[in-house]
């Protein structure tokens, strides 16, 4: 396969754009041919091409993809880093881990750089933190 071939029959690259097509969509503010039509153009069709690459699990991706935009580019970059060599598309799952490992990496590194005995640091057992979830945490 030459270079070109495999960038655009990379199934990861082509859900990435169909996604990025529906999301960028802007809504139709009152009925009209020219509305409906911009539906059945962007959304529809882009729905289908994204059902035809006949991805593992297409609502993985979705939530995969979404969570991505929700990230700043550099914590992206570094998500894309780690899995760039796996053939197979991540999972929403390992987006949740890789953040989390993140998360980790960031607050150790803030312990480490905040001074010993400083009263503007608070170890992290005593930050809280909010979290409400309605959905029980996968182990």
């Amino acid at each position: 396969k030459t270079r070109l071939t495999e960038r655009y029959q990379n199934p990861r690259v082509l859900a990435n754009y169909y996604a990025n097509r529906i999301l960028e969509t802007k809504g139709v503010g009152s009925e009209s041919l020219q509305g409906l039509r911009l539906f059945l153009d962007q959304i529809y069709v882009n729905v289908q091409s994204l059902k035809a690459l006949e991805l593992a699990d297409l609502s993985d991706f979705i939530f995969l993809h979404l969570g991505l935009r929700f990230l700043d580019p550099r914590t992206r970059q570094l998500f894309e880093n780690d899995h760039v060599k796996i053939k197979s598309i991540p999972s929403f799952n390992d987006l949740v881990t890789f953040v989390k490992n993140r998360c980790s990496v960031l607050e150790m590194s803030e312990a480490s750089s905040s001074s010993y005995g400083s009263s503007s640091s608070k170890p992290s057992s005593q930050i809280k933190s909010t979290h409400i979830s309605f959905v029980p945490e996968q182990k």
